[in-house]
């Protein structure tokens, strides 16, 4: 016959050890239903926040001195996607360009200088 573990039953078919739910859970009556989630971020003090489409083309786990002391941790995470898909929703007159616009730079907020997004290669741009 089958064993009982927790609320999943154990039974052996033809020698085959199959899982299968007890009737005592619960069944849903319709499929689960998924909703876009769109990544949102801001600046310590709150006044830049910004959010990007959950496309992006790459991401890496930064382990270089400048990333680690950015952080205060062993890494810093982050994500490339295209600039057109970055939105800033709040406080574009606070954001603070550091480096060669035309090229080049980090945008940071200008009140708390937290580090919002800088450009990559490629002209793409880097989320933390």
């Amino acid at each position: 016959m089958g064993r009982r573990l927790g609320m999943l039953s154990l039974y052996r078919v033809t020698g085959v050890l199959r899982l299968t739910r007890s009737r005592e859970v619960p069944r849903a009556s319709s499929p689960p239903s998924y909703r876009a989630v769109v990544p949102r971020g801001r600046c310590a003090c709150n006044a830049v926040a910004f959010e990007v489409s959950d496309e992006f083309v790459v991401a890496y786990n930064c382990h270089c001195s400048n990333c680690r002391a950015a952080t205060g941790s062993a890494f810093l995470p982050w994500g490339e996607i295209e600039p057109e898909k970055l939105t800033v929703t709040e406080g574009t007159a606070t954001l603070l360009l550091v480096g060669d616009p035309d090229g080049h730079h980090a945008t940071r907020c200008e009140t708390c200088l937290s580090l919002l997004y800088w450009t990559g290669y490629e002209g793409k741009v880097r989320v933390p």
